[in-house]
This record gives structure tokens, C-alpha cells and sequence, in this order.
């Protein structure tokens, strides 16, 4: 069987479009994405499948979800805002490319894992802010502000512009 034709990687496929453009219930969503990486992890660890295998369907399961999340984690934060989460991401990241090089010994090159790093970034640094976003038990902050224009363009295309007044501590 082709490597693209692969159910496993039509399974990805899916579940990355979903995460991108509807992605309800999101809980569902973070555990298929979730799944999809521990099922991948579990299939190289136990050395049955190389992480590139022909057309790679093993490390776009690493790599799609994680595209996926950060997408999802964008609309809704700053990326750069949590500097926090930048650390705990690389640290994850690089334990990620490390238990996949200990487990395929053709991973074991330095721009190989150099590569391995940088592409799964995006699923350590969304990993971390929806685990700090899920787990946050602390009671929510209401800010209060005041609407200071509204503005509708009168174009073909409506657009909606509202500017607020400052909010926060």
C-alpha cells in the first residue's frame, strides 16, 4: 500500500481538517489530535513502523496535528505573549525528537533532528498553552471596558470596526 493511500494517513488528514476549520466540540478535537500523536509515538517506540516511511504517513502524524493545534491556539492568544511556554515547548519538542531518534536509527543525523525540533514545535508549544488553558483552575477575571466607536463601512463588503477603551488592572 502507498504510503498517502494509507488509512492511518487519511485519519490524519481529517482530523487536521477538522481542527482548522470547525474544530466542535473542541474537547474532541484535542483528544483525536492527541491520539493521533501518542498513536504514532507508541508505533515508533515499539519499532514497528519507521518514522519516515516512504512518503512519511508516520511523522505527519507528529507534524499535522501539531500545525493543527497552533492554527486553533492563534486565534485565541498571542503566540509570542506566553514566553513561559516557550521553554516547557522546546524542552518537549526536543524529548520528542530524542525518544524518536533513540527508536529509528535512521533519525540519528543532526539535520534530521535539528528538523525533527523545529517541526514539532508547533504540537509542544499548543500542547502547552491548551494544557495551561484546560487546567487553570483559577476562578476567570472579568474586565470591564467601554465601547468608544462603532464604525460600519458603506462598501460593497460591510465592514465592522469597534475601538474599546483600555480594560484590566
Amino acid at each position: 500500500m502507498k504510503p498517502h493511500r494509507s488509512p492511518l494517513m487519511g485519519i490524519t488528514v481529517l482530523v487536521f481538517i477538522w481542527t482548522v476549520t470547525f474544530p466542535r466540540p473542541e474537547q474532541v478535537v484535542l483528544l483525536a489530535n492527541s491520539a493521533l500523536v501518542a498513536l504514532a509515538l507508541a508505533l515508533v517506540v515499539t519499532r514497528r513502523r519507521p518514522y519516515l516511511e516512504g512518503g512519511s504517513v508516520l511523522a505527519a502524524l507528529f507534524i499535522l496535528p501539531g500545525i493543527g493545534l497552533a492554527l486553533r491556539v492563534s486565534a485565541h492568544v498571542q503566540l509570542f505573549s506566553r514566553f513561559k511556554m516557550l521553554a516547557f515547548a522546546l524542552a518537549a519538542s526536543a524529548l520528542l525528537a530524542l525518544l524518536i531518534a533513540l527508536a529509528d536509527k535512521a533519525q540519528r543525523t543532526l539535520p534530521r533532528l535539528i528538523a525533527m525540533l523545529i517541526l514539532h514545535a508547533p504540537l509542544a508549544y499548543a500542547g502547552a498553552l491548551y494544557t495551561n488553558c484546560t487546567l487553570d483552575a483559577a476562578p476567570p477575571r472579568i474586565f470591564h471596558t467601554v465601547v468608544r466607536r462603532k464604525y460600519r463601512s458603506s462598501s460593497a463588503y460591510h465592514q465592522h470596526t469597534v475601538t474599546l477603551g483600555p480594560w484590566g488592572p
